[in-house]
């Protein structure tokens, strides 16, 4: 693990640590540079690629793609999210196996957010779309 990692995700990789008898494999993503996987997200009329936290290879055939955030990055998360969960609806058209979202940690929980149109509240998170990843 990057010794830079900031604590949600360290709290994410621990918690995929938990998963052996669910995840196949994980790995951390790159932050900016084109070797890296991106998903293309508009902020301001201009695309822009989002380099994504996490790519998770579960042994059902999903394949996960998250981002983890907390505070004030969660909130101000909107355009990425809703650019990941337009790629992601997009693959799975074309037969991809693919889930994710934003992710944050509260109460323990691992809560993940794949609405089309992204809305954070932490007080809020199941009234607002957002699921326990399991």
């Amino acid at each position: 693990q990057n010794k830079n990692a900031s604590n949600p995700e360290k709290k994410f990789a621990y918690f995929l640590d938990q998963k052996t008898d669910e995840i196949e494999w994980w790995y951390k993503n790159g932050e900016r540079d084109g070797r890296f996987f991106a998903v293309p997200y508009n902020i301001n009329g201009e695309q822009k690629p989002f380099y994504l936290d996490w790519i998770i290879k579960y042994k059902d055939g999903r394949i996960g793609l998250f981002d983890t955030k907390a505070g004030i990055t969660a909130r101000d998360a909107k355009e990425r999210a809703e650019g990941l969960a337009k790629y992601i609806k997009s693959e799975n058209q074309k037969k991809e196996n693919l889930f994710g979202g934003i992710v944050i940690e509260k109460g323990g929980s691992i809560w993940y957010n794949d609405q089309d149109v992204y809305q954070y509240n932490e007080n809020k998170l199941s009234e607002l779309g957002w699921k326990i990843l399991s």
